[in-house]
């Protein structure tokens, strides 16, 4: 079960690092850090979160975005126009 999971992860690292590259950061950093360092610039420093509160929010508004509740996709919306913004000031 853990081989499974780390190697899903690291598929998914991979991942993360071709896209932040497609978007073009030439850093290695994968799209979870580069949000992460936003929010962190955001912030002066005074929050990062951890990767698995990013990828929390990038998971709850992608699936909100998608529902057929106004108020949901609302929800989604804004969560990734924050994420958005954030990963901007990564860059």
């Amino acid at each position: 079960m853990v081989k499974i999971y780390s190697e899903l992860h690291d598929g998914g690292t991979e991942l993360s690092r071709l896209g932040n590259h497609i978007l073009g950061d030439r850093t290695g950093r994968t799209i979870t850090k580069t949000t992460m360092e936003g929010v962190e610039n955001i912030t002066n420093g005074k929050f990062m979160p951890s990767g698995e509160v990013t990828h929390a929010a990038m998971i709850a508004g992608g699936a909100a975005i998608f529902s057929k509740n106004k108020a949901a996709r609302t929800f989604g919306l804004i969560t990734w126009g924050i994420i958005g913004l954030a990963y901007l000031a990564g860059r």
